[in-house]
């Protein structure tokens, strides 16, 4: 077991809604994270 840090964001511009670009951020955090795990879950069955 290692430490991952994961780094997300979003694009603002001039007409961004806040509310939207912190919604795409969780989304994109979740998406990693879920990858994160189907990696360590990959790694655990070739031992």
């Amino acid at each position: 077991g290692g430490t991952a840090y994961l780094g997300v964001g979003a694009g603002i511009v001039a007409d961004s809604v806040p509310a939207s670009e912190y919604q795409e951020t969780i989304n994109k955090g979740k998406a990693l994270m879920k990858a994160v795990e189907l990696a360590e879950s990959g790694l655990e069955e070739l031992k």
